[in-house]
């Protein structure tokens, strides 16, 4: 009998990881013409497991955005056809070998013409994905430059509320100033 309840529960215990964890309905609500792309791009990659390849498909598209003009010119002209510009980007992104759901964003965004949407979406999925881990942002701003012994009391109080508020840990980013994003 114990035999048999234990084959009976693993599959259940093989099938956890770290996308299964994941939601799969968006954890925050998100609003406009961008938040409704972001949903419908989620809850698309929840269903295909994608979660997780999503997010790196487009942080990698933000980054190459970011560092050629020429690309986020391409991507932003109203002169170049719709079809035209869904065909070259899902093709590169093809190339780069991200997953479908991304192909498939990128295509709908490209054939509606909300291309200038595209920004938006990428940061308002990072949103999504950082509040479906439990990641938790705070913005220290300071009139002078912290030391490190300073910011490391800072890092250990806010994640000891955090952790204890609401079980959340601290994603920690820095904008190269003063400011310092945990």
């Amino acid at each position: 009998m114990l035999r048999r309840t234990s084959m009976l529960f693993r599959p259940m215990v093989r099938g956890l990881s770290t996308a299964a964890a994941l939601p799969e309905k968006p954890p925050v609500p998100l609003f406009g013409i961008a938040g409704r792309y972001t949903n419908a791009l989620y809850c698309a990659a929840a269903k295909n497991g994608d979660l997780l390849k999503v997010e790196s498909d487009l942080g990698a598209l933000a980054g190459i955005l970011q560092t050629s003009k020429a690309i986020k010119a391409f991507t932003m002209d109203p002169g170049v056809s719709r079809s035209e510009k869904a065909k070259l980007l899902v093709g590169s992104l093809g190339d780069a070998g991200a997953c479908n759901t991304t192909k498939n964003m990128v295509a709908v965004l490209c054939e509606s013409g909300r291309m200038k949407e595209l920004p938006t979406v990428m940061k308002m999925y990072a949103t999504l994905m950082s509040a479906a881990k439990g990641e938790v942002s705070a913005l220290i701003t300071s009139s002078h430059e912290l030391e490190e012994a300073q910011m490391e009391s800072i890092r250990s109080q806010i994640a000891e509320i955090s952790v204890f508020a609401c079980g959340r840990r601290l994603r920690e980013l820095s904008d190269g100033g003063r400011n310092s994003l945990i």
